[in-house]
C-alpha cells in the first residue's frame, strides 16, 4: 500500500515537473509562433507591355492588341470616342492633308462605350499594326496601295462591318457615322479564334509603375504637330495630372470640356520622309528610321528611333543611341515629315 502510494506520489510530481518546464520555456506555447504563422501572400502584379502600368488583365496576358483605324478629319474630329481609352495612339498624313489616326486597344473587349468613328486601312497602319502582332481592324481600304501590300505581309486583319458596327446618326455625312464597341470587338475575337497564345514583346522599356523619369531637355508645356497647314496637333501639360491634353486644329484648350479631355502620359513626335506614291494623292510614310522628339513631365529630350520592314516594331533611343525608357502610361506618337516645323516651348 505504502510503495502504491509512493509511486502515485512520484507520478504526480513528474506530471507537474513537465508542466512547470513547459511553462517555464513556452509561456506563449498556445500562440502560434513565427515559424508557424501563415506567409503573406501579396496580390500579382502583372505590367501592360504598351503602357508599363499595372493592373493589367491576367486574361490577355500573351493576347495579341487589336489596332483600329479611327476617322480623324476635321468635320468629325468632334464625334471621335475612346481615344483616350487606347494604350497608344498614332497619327500621320494620309492624303489630301488630312491626318487618320490608329488606336492601339491591348483589351478591346474592356473598353467601354464606343469606338470610332471608323476609316479605312492605310499602309503605314498596316505595317505599324504588323509590327506590333496586332490584329488589324478597318473599314474600308485603299484599293490600289494598301490592299496589295496588306496581301504581301500577309497581316490578320478584317475589313469591319455588321455585326460588329452599328450607324449612329450624328448631323454628319454617312462615312463619318460609323462605330464599333469594346463588347463587339470582344466577339470579334472570339468568332474569328484570335486570341491564341503570343509570345508578346513589350512596346517599349518603361520605368517602374510610380517611378518617372525626367528629361532634361528643356520645358515642353505647349507642342505644337503640323501635319500639314490644315492639320495641326497641339497639346498642353497639365501639372496636375502628369499629362498632356490633346487639342485639335488650333482649338482653344480654353474649349476643351473638362471630362472630354484626351490626355497622354507621353508623347512623341517621329520625324521622317513623307512623299507622295506614283498617283500623287496617297502619301508615302517612310518608317525605316529618323529622329524626332519625346516629352513627358513638362519636358522633352531629343530621340532617334527605328523599325524597317513590316514585321518590326519600332525601337526607341536618346540621341546618343542609348536605350531610351518611357514614363509608364499611355502614349500619342506623331508621325510627321522631317522638315514640319515644329514647336516646343
Amino acid at each position: 500500500m505504502r510503495k502504491k502510494l509512493i509511486s502515485i506520489l512520484l507520478l504526480f510530481c513528474l506530471s507537474v515537473g513537465l508542466v512547470s518546464c513547459g511553462s517555464k520555456g513556452e509561456e506563449n506555447s498556445s500562440l502560434p509562433t513565427e515559424e508557424s504563422s501563415q506567409p503573406i501572400v501579396e496580390a500579382e502584379v502583372i505590367i501592360n507591355p504598351y503602357t508599363g502600368e499595372a493592373g493589367y488583365s491576367k486574361d490577355r496576358v500573351g493576347k495579341r492588341p487589336l489596332a483600329v483605324t479611327i476617322n480623324n478629319l476635321y468635320q468629325a474630329q468632334a464625334v471621335q470616342s475612346a481615344i483616350d481609352r487606347a494604350d497608344i495612339v498614332f497619327e500621320t498624313e494620309v492624303e489630301g492633308g488630312i491626318t487618320r489616326l490608329l488606336a492601339i486597344f491591348s483589351n478591346p473587349s474592356a473598353i467601354e462605350g464606343k469606338i470610332g468613328t471608323l476609316r479605312s486601312a492605310r499602309v503605314a497602319f498596316a505595317a505599324i499594326s504588323k509590327g506590333m502582332n496586332a490584329y488589324y481592324v478597318h473599314h474600308g481600304y485603299d484599293p490600289t496601295y494598301c490592299m496589295p501590300y496588306m496581301n504581301q505581309i500577309g497581316i490578320e486583319r478584317i475589313n469591319i462591318g455588321a455585326p460588329y458596327t452599328f450607324r449612329e446618326p450624328n448631323g454628319l455625312a454617312w462615312e463619318h457615322t460609323l462605330y464599333t464597341t469594346g463588347e463587339n470587338l470582344g466577339k470579334l475575337i472570339e468568332d474569328k479564334n484570335w486570341d491564341e497564345d503570343f509570345e508578346i514583346t513589350p512596346f517599349a522599356d518603361f520605368t517602374a509603375p510610380g517611378e518617372a523619369n525626367t528629361l532634361t531637355g528643356g520645358a515642353a508645356t505647349f507642342v505644337r504637330v503640323p501635319f500639314s497647314s490644315s492639320y495641326i496637333t497641339d497639346f498642353m501639360y497639365d501639372a496636375e495630372t502628369s499629362k498632356y491634353f490633346r487639342a485639335r486644329n488650333k482649338t482653344p484648350f480654353t474649349d476643351l470640356v473638362t471630362g472630354n479631355k484626351e490626355a497622354f502620359k507621353n508623347v512623341l513626335i517621329l520625324k521622317t520622309n513623307i512623299t507622295f506614291y506614283e498617283n500623287g494623292y496617297r502619301k508615302n510614310i517612310e518608317l525605316n528610321s529618323g529622329s524626332g522628339y519625346y516629352m513627358s513631365g513638362g519636358n522633352y529630350m531629343e530621340i532617334k528611333w527605328t523599325k524597317g520592314a513590316a514585321d518590326n516594331n519600332f525601337k526607341f533611343t536618346d540621341s546618343s543611341g542609348n536605350p531610351l525608357t518611357l514614363n509608364s502610361g499611355n502614349s500619342y506618337i506623331c508621325i510627321v515629315n522631317k522638315n514640319a516645323g515644329i514647336t516646343i516651348e
